[in-house]
């Protein structure tokens, strides 16, 4: 067979480039920079030494035949524990920063009300109902007691490892807790920051470099957010922080937002079910809603078709 002009050409060297192979040893480039990797987690260095650990129970309602009624939701918790400060048994929980809590757990780095006698684990008794109002409806609050109880003391520093292998059921008592300080911490100086808070660990950014509007400017924006979440590694504990973009409403009165949601094409009904469950503050007997930072619901979702796609 007759060889052709580029087959007679063609040599060793570029046989070898069309099928890729390996014409040396590997070698490594010692001028080359060290690499790097950006990740969406850190390490947390510093663990305190101790953790007082203590449960709160909220009382709803006392029978006598039955089982004690809880207080369930998170708002009227809070509200509570927060009126439980100006009460003279709970003075040690004021202007301090060495615990957090979920309203549920009560995570400390040094004891909560120390006592002569008792010793560390002591605790306030049993505080029985007093007036305490709602944050967003003012009205009072129904409960029928409040008491925190001293459940134990965890060995903080001690890697995830050693808390498996000798304190095992201490490791989500210890992860919670670290979990409540940073996003209590967040929470605490969102203003000065400048972002908001929806839920216990997810933040967004109110500046306006950190917002692009939606479909209506008038109406819906979207908002760059976080969360923060501590999670275990194979040794030790690590800070994750996921970024992400969401629609939110527009700051306004329910006058001028019904208004926004309707030149949206949305029906009456479903701009009624967009402000269903909504939290806002009240700031005037016009309605105004005065930083109120809420999610879209699915009515507004359908209306802003291009959100779930936003990128800001």
């Amino acid at each position: 067979m007759q060889r052709t002009e580029k087959q007679e050409s063609f040599t060793t060297l570029d046989l070898t480039f069309e099928h890729g192979l390996r014409i040396d040893h590997g070698k490594t480039n010692h001028f080359e920079k060290e690499r790097k990797i950006i990740t969406n987690y850190v390490k947390i260095n510093q663990k305190p030494k101790l953790v007082y650990v203590y449960t709160l129970n909220f009382v709803r309602t006392r029978e006598t035949s039955q089982q004690d009624k809880a207080v369930k939701d998170r708002t009227e918790r809070g509200a509570i524990f927060e009126a439980l400060k100006t009460r003279p048994e709970y003075v040690n929980l004021n202007n301090r920063n060495d615990y957090a809590t979920d309203y549920d757990v009560i995570w400390a780095t040094t004891p909560l009300f120390p006592d002569k006698l008792v010793g560390d684990e002591a605790t306030p008794a049993e505080t029985l109902s007093f007036q305490v109002q709602h944050p967003f409806t003012r009205q009072p609050i129904t409960w029928h007691s409040v008491e925190i109880t001293w459940e134990k003391m965890i060995y903080a520093q001690a890697n995830v490892q050693t808390f498996l292998g000798r304190q095992g059921a201490n490791i989500d008592h210890f992860t919670r807790g670290i979990n409540a300080f940073m996003t209590q911490h967040a929470r605490e100086n969102a203003a000065t920051n400048g972002y908001e808070t929806t839920a216990a660990n997810k933040f967004f950014l109110t500046q306006t470099q950190h917002r692009a509007d939606l479909d209506n400017p008038l109406a819906l924006q979207a908002l760059r957010g976080f969360a923060l979440s501590v999670r275990p590694g194979n040794e030790d504990w690590f800070l994750n922080i996921h970024f992400s973009a969401s629609p939110f409403v527009v700051n306004g009165n329910v006058y001028q937002l019904f208004g926004r949601l309707r030149a949206m094409d949305l029906l009456p009904q479903e701009v009624c079910n967009a402000f269903r469950n909504r939290k806002a503050n009240v700031s005037d007997s016009n309605g105004t809603l005065s930083r109120i930072i809420s999610r879209v619901g699915n009515d507004q979702m359908r209306a802003a078709r291009s959100a779930q796609l936003v990128r800001v």
